[in-house]
């Protein structure tokens, strides 16, 4: 019974050796990947590099680039990848990033047309509302993602208001005063 044991060993620590050594190379592939990418990003030339889903947080810094270079719509793409993400903490950056994005472009939407971008602006900012609620779901004491929602929620309500204002012809307010009949003669 010893002896079976004895010639099933080295079987055992081969293949246990085979197991280390492909996950060695395939941690030493990823580690060049990241390598590479941690070098693009300190020269800026990550928008050349080609996207790959493999590792996740190249994707965020890629679509990060693309927001800051004015190509939010391929940004918003990426973050929307990121966003179904397993990883938590990267899903909520995700989501942070899209509600924060939307709410600049809302912004700047209602900057440059006024009120006549209400109808634009609308959705963009039910969709930020959402992403930062998410945020706030896994941390709620992520200041930056509550100062964003608060913003969105004083926003959309402000741009309602307006919109109501504008449809429905202005009724006149009267005082209380108006209201009673008669000559105020002084004191009872």
């Amino acid at each position: 019974m010893a002896g079976v044991g004895r010639k099933r060993l080295p079987w055992i620590l081969g293949a246990v050796c085979l197991v280390l050594v492909i996950f060695t190379v395939r941690e030493a592939q990823h580690l060049r990947h990241l390598q590479v990418y941690q070098r693009a990003i300190r020269n800026g030339s990550i928008l050349t590099l080609p996207a790959t889903a493999e590792i996740p947080e190249a994707t965020f810094a890629r679509a990060w680039m693309l927001s800051q270079s004015g190509r939010e719509q391929q940004a918003l793409m990426l973050y929307e990848a990121l966003g179904q993400s397993r990883d938590p903490v990267l899903r909520a950056q995700a989501k942070y990033q899209i509600g924060a994005l939307l709410l600049r472009q809302a912004t700047d939407l209602l900057e440059a047309q006024g009120q006549s971008a209400v109808t634009k602006v609308a959705p963009l900012i039910e969709i930020a509302k959402e992403a930062l609620r998410e945020v706030l779901r896994h941390d709620s004491r992520d200041r930056e993602a509550k100062y964003n929602l608060e913003l969105a929620l004083r926003l959309l309500p402000e741009l309602e208001r307006s919109d109501r204002a504008r449809d429905e012809p202005a009724k006149e307010e009267k005082g209380d005063w108006t209201s009673i009949p008669g000559l105020p003669e002084g004191m009872p």
